[in-house]
């Protein structure tokens, strides 16, 4: 089985907001709170998470989705992901004091 992105090859500490669900804000994450403080752009990306989490959460309540609707889904689910890899490059780039 291949070791995570933030195995003990990786060179990286797991960060708490790894550890529990992926964005949670109300978990307490020292390296994610002083990004959100500092960094106009971490602010965005956190934004345009839950915004297209907003959204993936009104199209799988659906009962019903027209084709647009489920290619809408897919691709913001592909979107959501590349935002939060970019989200946590961040943070371990912040962590290892870069």
């Amino acid at each position: 089985m291949p070791e995570s992105a933030n195995g003990p090859d990786s060179g990286f500490r797991p960060l708490k907001s790894e550890d529990k669900h992926a964005m949670d804000m109300s978990t307490a994450d020292p390296v994610r709170d002083e990004l959100l403080r500092t960094s106009q752009q971490f602010r965005d990306l956190v934004n345009q998470h839950a915004e297209h989490e907003k959204r993936l959460s009104e199209l799988q309540h659906l009962s019903f989705p027209s084709d647009e609707e489920q290619n809408e889904e897919t691709v913001l689910k592909r979107q959501k992901l590349a935002i939060k890899d970019e989200i946590y490059a961040m943070m371990h780039h912040a962590q290892a004091g870069h």
